[in-house]
């Protein structure tokens, strides 16, 4: 595959405009979800596809960079994922033990009146990055605590089998897996009408054709832009106005959901790997960047609570509601990632680097042998 660290990701400020808005449209979904006053956003379940899209744009970039300067995909990912994974699961768990502690009743994901035995093994589970497998008392929901993981999950798994078989992983090769994950995919989407599959434990079925194929569409992409293939130059704007739109339609059809999935998304992203000037747009789509792994994985658990904690909500319009609750998340999310999520990431690269600089100046002071 091709390699130029001419090309960075940060630059590529369309894309980071395009995760931003994607997110906004997860959590405006769940949202309206639990407002229980219509749905908005209806197709905001294909937001995983396309993150899965931008993951392999990630990590095609990070193999250009610090993975080969030797740190590993493990180490990448979990450095990329798990703090703010841990504050949501942490802001979820807290507020369960709470609830269960003061005999608050609560419902969630099918189950009312959780037990500490609930509590304990799900949180378990969770903390290890794993699906929960105990019991049934979570309906088969994957993540109880935090339903969204479960495409943070697939991510890292995937993540890690492109590191393990990189070396054999060619144009070709990244063309067949493609093609194959193409006709699993189909066969999802006619079958259940929907891709809206991976959050329940019997969903692997949806899940894994729905990573393979995204991821890998990803790492064409960017292999296919730092060999200089021609990009046409849309405006950003409209990239990120089609997916709103995408996401927002209301009509489900597994068609349509294939048809934005294989075909629309990919050409998103490809139009969206360019450099900007800097200016007051590009600092926009940068902003949206930024925030977007903090709205998709907090958004949920805080929505739990409000909803439960704060019934007079419901009484406010729905548009009203969803507005003030949308500014307050992203408010929220900018706090947090420069507060958290930044320092703790960039505390956690210098650690992992600290092993490799010890074995370069290991080496360096070594006795050379002489002949």
């Amino acid at each position: 595959m091709a390699e130029n660290g001419a090309e960075t990701l940060r630059t590529f400020q369309p894309l980071d405009g395009l995760r931003g808005a994607a997110a906004l449209a997860v959590a405006t979904l769940h949202g309206s979800q639990m407002f229980g006053q219509g749905v908005y956003f209806r197709h905001g379940y294909l937001a995983v596809d396309l993150f899965f899209v931008l993951s392999g744009v990630v990590i095609g970039h990070a193999y250009g960079g610090r993975l080969k300067a030797g740190m590993s995909v493990g180490e990448f990912a979990r450095i990329r994922l798990y703090p703010l994974y841990v504050l949501g699961l942490s802001v979820m768990g807290v507020w369960a033990a709470y609830a269960i502690s003061n005999a608050i009743p609560f419902t969630m994901f099918r189950r009312a009146n959780w037990a500490w035995t609930d509590l304990l093994s799900t949180a378990l589970w969770s903390a290890a990055f794993l699906p929960s497998f105990s019991g049934d008392w979570h309906a088969r929901i994957a993540y109880p605590l935090n339903p969204v993981s479960w495409s943070l999950f697939f991510e890292l798994l995937i993540n890690l089998l492109y590191a393990g078989f990189r070396r054999y992983i060619t144009r070709i090769v990244l063309v067949i897996v493609i093609a194959l994950s193409a006709g699993w995919l189909i066969h999802v989407g006619l079958t259940y009408n929907s891709l809206d599959r991976g959050f329940e434990l019997d969903h692997w079925d949806g899940a894994i054709p729905r990573t393979c194929f995204s991821f890998s569409v990803g790492l064409l992409i960017y292999d296919l832009v730092v060999a200089g293939a021609p990009r046409v130059a849309v405006p950003p704007a409209l990239l990120i106005a089609v997916t709103v739109a995408i996401l927002y339609v209301n009509p489900l059809s597994g068609v349509f959901d294939l048809v934005c999935v294989m075909l629309i998304f990919p050409a998103l992203v490809y139009c969206g790997t360019r450099h900007l000037r800097p200016g007051a747009s590009a600092s926009l789509y940068g902003f949206c960047g930024r925030i977007s792994y903090a709205v998709y994985t907090l958004h949920f658990p805080l929505v739990v609570i409000i909803m439960i904690n704060f019934g007079g909500v419901r009484t406010l319009p729905v548009g009203v509601a969803l507005g003030l609750g949308i500014a307050g998340l992203v408010l929220l999310c900018w706090i947090v990632d420069r507060l958290y999520d930044t320092p703790l990431r960039s505390l956690l690269r210098r650690l992992s680097d600290r092993p490799a600089r010890a074995a370069l100046a290991a080496a360096e002071c070594a006795p050379k042998q002489t002949a």
